[in-house]
């Protein structure tokens, strides 16, 4: 025993926030963490048991600052079971390992892990905790959530870049995601390639040779402390409030990782949070990367999976339900058997049911957190054009009217080729057009529907108002502007039959889908 090293991976606030359910409650859970936390102690001095995943939270959408405060409550509330257990506060600390997630934003990912430590350091040094006590046991895992189903191979740089600000974040371990993590399960190279993927950058790039790269570097010793600022006061007012669990239960957890997921998704619609290879630079040639689908007899069902539409609330009552039938002195055997079959229905698990019977405590539900993947709504719009691919034979398609020189809109003509890629849409952009007979017979000659105009400013006013009604004349289902014009010249565009625009900082993911939905209705 003596020998054996690694943990117990206890955890039952990440599980609660995972799955949505907490089999026999938090006081069950927390006094079996304490007593796991008292045998590793006592007889497996190289093993630690409990876990502070914020996993769940990270691929929900978390900012660094939220992760961070959510891990300290959590890891404050695992030391008070330890504590209540008999274990004292070296001993207790001693049974936490830490884990965090990290993404491709390098900076952001290392400034949190060296905030985590320092944090965690306060908070021990607060509790007069001895010097090893303060220092946290690190695991870091990659985001699943930003793996891509589109252009997957892009997920390689994703995961390289992952490691990378693991290793100079301080990490004592990493594990790396798959590049086809978001597809299904991974094959035999994708895994490879995930774990040699940190062998090489030790082995390579040096990065173990150091020992804190990041020290001395202004704007990561500035993003540090930013982050440890917020997080602090977030952690202060969880605790104040009744701890993380508490937090959790009353859907504060959920209110916040709502509103930062509102903020970003319209920074991912406006293409200001881009996702490469998806909403950026796509490649609509790509040859699909295939994983075989998951066999439904080999999925696992999780505890709290719900049947239908019923709320935690319903199913919680429905095991208080049973538990005042079982209570009755004189009950019908079929009247246990119809309460134990009502709370089955709303979702409550058997193995609940279970350990109610046996120990007498009820399983905690709450709302399960959901990932965030940011290259969702993007992917959804290739999805459409792979559908209209399959039904038509090709992808949907656009003309480009492009007025004046190339040399006036070469950069507006790359960009409108690469947005209207982004949502599976083919461009066909012409050549040069200076008068209306030329627009009109280059758009006739193509078997689109949709049109979109491509030229430079200073010809909104003049020369597009023309060329909108002679492209709706020819057929165009819609016709768009590649541009930013005044709001008078805009409206004065729509007038003449422009119907939406184009242009960069607007929420460009709906227009497209608005312009997909009017395609697949034409066709």
């Amino acid at each position: 025993p003596e020998q054996l090293r690694g943990g117990f991976g206890a955890d039952p606030i990440g599980t609660l926030a995972r799955s949505g359910s907490l089999p026999q409650g938090w006081r069950t859970a927390r006094r079996t963490l304490g007593e796991l936390g008292a045998l590793a102690q006592a007889k497996y001095p190289g093993v630690r048991a409990g876990l502070v995943s914020t996993r769940p939270y990270h691929e929900a959408g978390a900012t660094p600052p939220q992760e961070i405060a959510w891990a300290l409550a959590t890891g404050v509330d695992y030391l008070r079971a330890f504590l209540d257990s008999g274990l004292s506060l070296e001993a207790a600390a001693g049974q936490l390992v830490f884990s965090l997630g990290a993404s491709d934003r390098v900076l952001e990912s290392i400034a949190k892990l060296r905030a985590m430590r320092w944090l965690w350091f306060k908070a021990m040094a607060a509790s007069a905790a001895g010097v090893e006590a303060r220092r946290i046991e690190l695991h870091v895992h990659a985001s699943v959530a930003r793996r891509t189903r589109r252009d997957p191979w892009v997920n390689l740089l994703r995961g390289t870049a992952e490691v990378f600000a693991a290793a100079l974040g301080g990490a004592d371990s990493i594990a790396c995601a798959p590049f086809d993590a978001g597809i299904g399960p991974s094959d035999p190279f994708a895994r490879r390639l995930s774990r040699n993927t940190q062998l090489v950058l030790r082995a390579e790039s040096h990065l173990d040779a150091v020992d804190d790269p990041a020290a001395g570097s202004y704007a990561l010793e500035s993003l540090t402390a930013s982050f440890a600022r917020e997080a602090w006061a977030t952690f202060r007012e969880i605790e104040r409030e009744g701890g993380m669990m508490r937090a959790l239960r009353h859907g504060r957890v959920s209110a916040a990782l709502d509103a930062e997921r509102a903020t970003r998704s319209r920074r991912i619609a406006t293409r200001r949070e881009p996702v490469l290879g998806v909403s950026e630079y796509p490649n609509l040639g790509e040859e699909p990367v295939v994983r075989d689908a998951v066999r439904l007899e080999e999925v696992e069902v999780e505890i709290g999976n719900a049947f239908g539409d019923a709320t935690p609330e319903q199913r919680h009552e429905a095991l208080l339900a049973f538990v005042r039938v079982l209570r009755e002195v004189d009950a019908e055997p079929g009247r246990i058997a119809e309460s134990a079959l009502a709370a089955l229905r709303l979702g409550v698990d058997v193995f609940s049911l279970g350990m109610l019977l046996r120990t007498g405590q009820a399983s905690l539900y709450s709302e399960p957190l959901t990932a965030f993947r940011p290259a969702e709504p993007w992917e959804a719009l290739r999805t459409r054009s792979d559908r209209f691919l399959k039904n038509h034979g090709h992808r949907p398609r656009a003309f480009l009217a492009t007025l004046g020189p190339l040399a006036e809109h070469a950069a507006r003509l790359t960009w409108t080729q690469n947005l209207l890629a982004a949502a599976g849409v083919e461009a066909v952009a012409s050549a040069e057009v200076h008068d209306l007979e030329t627009a009109s017979a280059k758009f006739a000659a193509g078997p689109t529907e949709l049109a979109v105009i491509v030229c430079a400013d200073a010809r909104h006013a003049d020369e597009a108002p023309e060329v909108a009604p002679v492209l709706k004349a020819k057929g165009a289902t819609l016709v768009l502007l590649a541009g930013k014009p005044s709001p008078e010249v805009a409206e004065a565009l729509r007038k003449r039959g422009v119907d939406d625009l184009l242009f960069a900082g607007d929420d460009v993911l709906s227009t497209l889908s608005r312009a997909l939905r009017a395609l697949e209705e034409r066709s």
